[in-house]
Parts: C-alpha cells; structure tokens; sequence
C-alpha cells in the first residue's frame, strides 16, 4: 500500500520538531515566573529555610506545571491537547440515538 503524501507535510508547523508556537510560550512564561520570582527572593534575603520554601513554590513550581503540560503523549499531542480535548468532550452535549426495542417493567 503506498500513500501519497506531499514531502513538506508538516515542515515550519512545530519547532525543534516537537513543539508548537502555543507550547513555547507557555514554556517562555512559566520560566520568566519562575526567573522574576528567584529575583525578587535574592533581593529580599530572608531566612534560609523560607527562601527555600519559597523557591520551591515560586520557581519549581511554574516550570514543573509547563513542563508537564507540554510532555508528548500518544494519541494527542501533548497533555495540553488532552487537557482541551477531554474538556470539549465533557461540555459538548451528548445525542444518543434510540435504536429500537421497547421494555416494560412491570
């Protein structure tokens, strides 16, 4: 069997050949939190054990939830689109075709 695809199907629609223009940015914000809070924590210079709490939520944390978002999956193409997707198919309204037979309980 022999398909017939065009050689540039999918050339210049993601960078670095796993990523679209969507998923870069949401990995550029998450890292300038994560950058703006590591230097407002340096300028403050509190205790040691708050700073590193305080690192933790405010930098790990942003770059922890963009990365996960924009891990590949099978089937879709990040947890992003699952994500979307799995909320499309929640709220979109359900029509079931009724396919005959009738049943009375008595």
């Amino acid at each position: 069997m022999v398909f017939i695809v065009p050689r540039a199907l999918k050339k210049g629609r993601l960078f670095f050949n796993n990523y679209r223009l969507l998923d870069l940015i949401i990995l550029g914000v998450s890292t300038v939190i994560a950058g703006i809070s590591l230097v407002t924590i340096a300028l403050r210079g509190n205790s040691v054990i708050s700073m590193i709490v305080t690192i933790f939520f405010l930098c790990f944390i942003p770059i922890g939830v963009g990365y996960i978002l924009v891990l590949p999956l099978p089937n879709y193409h990040n947890v992003l689109e699952w994500i979307v997707t799995f909320i499309y198919y929640k709220k979109k309204t359900k029509h079931y075709l009724y396919d005959g037979g009738e049943r009375f309980d008595e």
